[in-house]
């Protein structure tokens, strides 16, 4: 700018004003400009070199994380249960916890013609470890961890045990042994063996001769 033209400028205020105001427009509609261009987002580079914004990055984690957990979690909450007996397909199943006898049954392939399950409880939730048994038509007793074993010391497991298994203890007899049924059919499964002692009939001193011989 020549000296003529800034003396011209600094004598006029009004044309020095409007020169400020259009450099300041200027300068604002390249901010403007810039800001829309370009935006609030930022990218970085996966290990295949593809550019992601940051909220898709969040949202990959997110569901990383939320499969991990769920992985976790169901790990945590299978139990092994084995089925044995009259059943087709006879094994050790891994299943969820609280799944009920006759869902480990259908597992098994099913009932065999000869099962007889007059006396198997398969509304029973299975425990972990626990052992089945499906007895056969003519069989006198229930095999399982759930029933007795005389010869060998097996305790009687009163959760699963039927009342022929129930009655081979000391004291209970077909009327107790059907009340302990009924008991667990309407309550579910006992969580201690003290627990016997809630049904009528039962008291510490019978509790006292048996107690040694049952299980849950």
């Amino acid at each position: 700018m020549s000296r003529l033209s800034f003396l011209t400028l600094e004598r006029n205020p009004v044309l020095k004003t409007g020169i400020f105001f259009k450099l300041f427009v200027v300068s604002l509609s390249l901010s403007v400009f810039f800001l829309t261009s370009c935006g609030n987002t930022s990218y970085f580079e996966d290990s295949n070199g593809t550019a992601k914004s940051d909220t898709e990055r969040i949202s990959s984690t997110d569901t990383l994380d939320s499969d991990t957990s769920r992985v976790s979690s169901k790990k945590e909450e299978s139990i092994f249960v084995e089925v044995r007996g009259a059943v087709m397909a006879p094994g050790v199943f891994e299943v969820e916890k609280g799944t009920r006898v006759f869902s480990l049954i259908a597992l098994a392939g099913g009932l065999s013609n000869d099962a007889d399950i007059s006396g198997l409880n398969q509304a029973a939730v299975a425990s972990d470890g626990e052992k089945i048994y499906v007895p056969r038509e003519g069989e006198e007793e229930t095999i399982s961890e759930a029933s007795l074993g005389d010869a060998g010391g097996t305790k009687v497991n009163i959760n699963t045990a039927d009342s022929k298994a129930l009655m081979t203890l000391p004291g209970i007899g077909e009327a107790k042994a059907k009340l302990i049924v009924d008991f667990r059919q309407k309550n579910g499964p006992f969580r201690s063996i003290e627990d016997i002692t809630k049904i009528s009939g039962i008291k510490s001193g019978l509790y006292e001769k048996i107690k040694d011989q049952i299980t849950v």
